[in-house]
């Protein structure tokens, strides 16, 4: 005897498409939110490194020591009282003096390399040129001072040639390769972070 088969009781294969679960799109918001903070970070870091005036620093090196004029008894005991120090911090004090400097742009500092006699001036400005300038400058109008000041002691520059000015502190182009680094790091953090959340509440 053949059996036959209702087709009314045959069960159609379901033709919805199931939700797409919530969890496949933890990558795609973590990944979002990573990229927005490294973008944010990129783009604040940038504009504080642009919005940074460089500042240039040149030096020139001075020596105090007895004058050309002291015999040679009295040398001996002018480079004694000069090992005290106090003769040479006397001349730093001189070269620091905002008067030899009036009118420029930048700063100067002035002080001695212990335990020696020499004095390093050094000046600041915003450009290269204008530091170099400035410690020509400023040397220059202070000698006489300060060998008038000092007698029977004496400056002298130990380098005649021109000082060449640097940049102080970090170089633009390497601050800005720090900033992307970091924007990288803030990224990968963010990203790893939201990750890691949706995961653990979704599991």
């Amino acid at each position: 005897m053949t059996s036959s088969t209702d087709p009314s009781t045959t069960e159609e294969p379901s033709t919805t498409d199931s939700p797409t679960p919530r969890r496949n799109r933890r990558p795609f918001w973590a990944l979002v939110l990573g990229l927005a903070a490294a973008l944010a970070v990129g783009a604040l870091g940038t504009a504080y490194v642009l919005a940074q005036a460089p500042v240039y620093e040149a030096q020139v090196d001075v020596l105090v020591s007895p004058s050309q004029t002291a015999s040679n008894s009295d040398a001996a005991a002018l480079f004694d009282s000069l090992s005290r120090g106090q003769v040479a911090a006397t001349a730093a004090e001189i070269f620091r003096q905002e008067r030899w400097h009036a009118g420029e742009r930048g700063t100067v500092e002035a002080g001695v390399v212990t335990p020696s006699a020499v004095i390093q001036v050094t000046a600041q400005a915003s450009t290269a040129a204008q530091a170099t300038k400035l410690v020509e400058t400023v040397v220059a109008n202070a000698d006489p001072e300060v060998d008038k000041a000092l007698a029977p002691y004496q400056v002298e520059r130990l380098d005649d040639t021109n000082p060449t000015a640097t940049v102080v502190g970090l170089s633009r182009g390497l601050m800005l390769v720090l900033v992307l680094v970091a924007a990288v790091v803030a990224g990968a953090a963010v990203w790893r972070f939201v990750y890691a959340g949706r995961s653990a509440r979704g599991a």
